[in-house]
């Protein structure tokens, strides 16, 4: 299932991952999940770009500005977001593509 966007973007739902941008939710399979603000909007990003792949430094722009984080800081929050996105759900839909990006995509 691809990207949905309900009335002015108020929700982008990827498979059974929702976001709701008013209440500043987010559920998969219908289960509330709980983000940093920095997971948040590292979500918002791939969703909104959903079905392709964000560069990591477009990324780091969008969270960080013009002050770059350190080298490892996004692999951190992209973990944390894994872990609670993903990992209790047995099916990924947070996947890393070498050399191109990070991108929130639902298995066909």
């Amino acid at each position: 299932m691809s990207l949905r966007r309900s009335g002015q973007t108020s929700r982008l739902q990827v498979d059974d991952l929702v976001m709701e941008l008013t209440t500043r939710k987010v559920s998969r399979a219908g289960q509330e999940l709980h983000l940093s603000p920095i997971c948040w909007a590292l979500l918002e990003h791939l969703m909104r770009a959903s079905p392709e792949p964000v560069p990591r430094e477009r990324l780091e722009s969008k969270i960080w500005g013009d002050e770059p984080p350190d080298s490892n800081t996004l692999k951190v929050h992209m973990h944390r977001l894994r872990k609670t996105v993903d990992k209790p759900f047995g099916r990924p839909l947070i996947h890393t593509l070498a050399g191109v990006g990070i991108q929130v995509k639902a298995h066909a």
